[in-house]
This record gives structure tokens, C-alpha cells and sequence, in this order.
């Protein structure tokens, strides 16, 4: 999943804390904005600035079309 805060595109990733087995094969990196860990999917480019669930939240931002953030 993406999504935009502070007008740069990022890749949103669960927490470790929030989903102790990915359901996809993950590297564990950390947040670019709290530094927690988070499950990062092998298949995103590693140019992407990867933030949390919780990052993007707090930020502000919105899924546009108002689904669910995963």
C-alpha cells in the first residue's frame, strides 16, 4: 500500500508489534518517521521511503477513497 505525507509519496507497512508473521515475505526494516520496526514486502522498491500505519495516521493524511488501510 501507498500513500502521500507531507507532499512525498511512501510506502505504508505494518508494525512488527501489530502483526508478529507477515503474510508475505518481508525484510523487518524501520520507520522512516518513529523508527519502529515494520515488515517491508521483498517486491517494494528499496527507493520507496517506507512509515508505518500509525505514522501515516497521525500525519493526517487520508486513503482518498476512504477504504481500509492494510
Amino acid at each position: 500500500m501507498h500513500g502521500a505525507v507531507k507532499e512525498r509519496v511512501c510506502v505504508v507497512c505494518r508494525r512488527v508489534a501489530d502483526m508478529p508473521k507477515p503474510k508475505v515475505a518481508s525484510d523487518r526494516r524501520q520507520c522512516a518517521n518513529c523508527r519502529e520496526p515494520i515488515w517491508v514486502a521483498k517486491k517494494w522498491p528499496t527507493t520507496s521511503v517506507k512509515i508505518c500505519s500509525h505514522c501515516m495516521k497521525r500525519d493526517g493524511s487520508k486513503n482518498p477513497n476512504g477504504s481500509r488501510l492494510h
